[in-house]
């Protein structure tokens, strides 16, 4: 089953899935939590105000703390964890953030196809002079050159990460410097990841003493209320339910709590085997302003 309905989306000159512009100046009283991460951030399958960053603000607003809550939703479709890197490098002065939200590693661990022969040729003999050249134009000449030598043949290929587990995790270490750099806390929140990448995650949270959020433990509490008989949740109505036929989906994550349920094959909180839906972003953003002062 596919999704075919229209969402809407805002996007303002920051390139922010934002109503208005952020001022580089805070106003008095204000927050900022600034949300990084993949389209489970940007919430690509919702509409502007189902969005996880969306309903955070809206939960926070509530509070009535005499603070003015500014969640931020600099999500993007298809970010690793070293787009998310990037962007805290670049952007993380102009937006002054108190907290910053990380959600990434899915991405990182979608496999790509990659040809052993690219690969034999960056790791072979003299592999200090390969990678020397690997990143300059060089590199493409004589690329050309063997291939056209070589007998053509077509060369095995293998699935790889497109972040391995390595880099993924010196990624999340120089996106905790960074923070600390801005002098914002930071939370860790995976969502969809597999299983190593969100092991890692946990892991490194559990290091450094950061908070971390379980988007399994938000999603599964409100799966079991809708399980029970609960027709709306966050002011989002539960709709029609239906279970994801396994063989159509593209990547199988395969997450399984004590109970053994497959939480991204089900629609009573996921849209898909990767983004929840409005009801499962809602469960994640409550979680999230537990741990936000």
């Amino acid at each position: 089953m596919i999704n075919s309905r229209t969402n809407h989306y805002t996007i303002n000159s920051q390139s922010f899935r934002n109503e208005v512009e952020i001022p580089s100046e805070k106003t008095r009283n204000e927050y900022r939590i600034l949300c990084i991460g993949d389209s489970s951030t940007f919430g690509s399958n919702v509409d502007q105000n189902q969005s996880y960053p969306a309903q955070l603000e809206k939960i926070l607003n509530q509070c009535n703390n005499n603070r003015i809550y500014r969640v931020i939703n600099a999500g993007c479709e298809g970010y690793t964890s070293f787009q998310v890197m990037r962007l805290l490098e670049c952007k993380g002065s102009f937006i002054k953030p108190d907290f910053v939200v990380i959600t990434c590693g899915l991405n990182d661990s979608i496999d790509r196809i990659e040809s052993d022969l690219m690969s034999d040729f960056r790791n072979g003999p003299f592999p200090f002079i390969r990678r020397a050249i690997f990143n300059t134009n060089s590199y493409f000449v004589l690329s050309f050159l063997i291939s056209k030598l070589q007998i053509q043949n077509e060369p095995q290929k293998r699935p790889v990460p497109r972040v391995s587990l390595c880099e993924f995790k010196a990624n999340i270490y120089k996106i905790i410097q960074l923070a600390s750099q801005l002098r914002a806390n930071l939370i860790l929140c995976p969502i969809s990841a597999r299983q190593k990448y969100r092991d890692a995650m946990i892991k490194i949270a559990t290091t450094e003493n950061i908070p971390f959020v379980d988007s399994e433990i938000s999603l599964w509490r409100v799966y079991k209320m809708v399980e029970n008989g609960l027709k709306e949740y966050g002011g989002w109505s539960v709709g029609n339910v239906w279970d994801f036929n396994v063989e159509d989906v593209y990547m199988t994550l395969g997450h399984k709590n004590s109970e053994g349920f497959i939480m991204h094959f089900n629609s009573r909180v996921m849209d898909d085997p990767g983004h929840p839906n409005p009801i499962g972003y809602c469960a994640i953003a409550e979680d999230l302003a537990k741990v936000i002062p």
